[in-house]
């Protein structure tokens, strides 16, 4: 398994993350699960607590980010016991991403509901802001993976 993983894990992280994202932009995109627009306030209301389609994005955005830290922290800690000077660039990455984040959640400002709104919904602003602060990251992060993927794609291409 570590021999496919440092050989294609890369390519594979970058397939599946991509795949994930698309899959999650387009059922946000097409409404797939999503709440009819013609039902009142009270019925919408309702349908926004129940499950959708759409939540599969979100949970398997959960579980990916949570086997990322995992497998990250796994690999950092073997590295660090073997090479610590090959563990650099993957440090560099892991506080890169924190620091990434961290301005994409000082950055924000309000996101247009009020303290009332977010209250019916069980949210404090705080958890607002961490929410969207999440969000635009991995928007960035999704759109750098497509880039790299593709860069990729084309260098190699052009070194044959």
């Amino acid at each position: 398994m570590y021999k496919f993983l440092t050989t294609k894990g890369v390519s594979t992280a970058f397939l599946i993350g991509t795949a994930l994202s698309v899959i999650t932009i387009l059922l946000a995109i097409f409404g797939v699960g999503g709440i009819d627009k013609g039902l009142s306030e009270e019925a919408t209301k309702e349908a926004m607590y129940q499950g959708t389609f759409f939540d599969f994005g979100l949970y398997a955005s959960y579980f990916l980010v949570i086997a990322s830290i995992l497998v990250t922290l796994g690999f950092v800690a073997y590295s660090m016991v073997n090479n610590f000077e090959a563990v650099k660039k993957s440090l560099f990455i892991a506080v890169g991403v924190a620091v990434l984040f961290l301005v994409c959640w000082l950055i924000l400002g309000k996101n247009g509901y009020s303290a009332e709104q977010l209250g019916e919904m069980g949210i404090t602003e705080g958890i607002s802001k961490l929410i969207s602060g999440m969000l635009i990251t991995s928007y960035f992060l999704t759109f750098a993976s497509i880039i790299a993927l593709i860069g990729a794609e084309v260098y190699s291409s052009m070194k044959k």
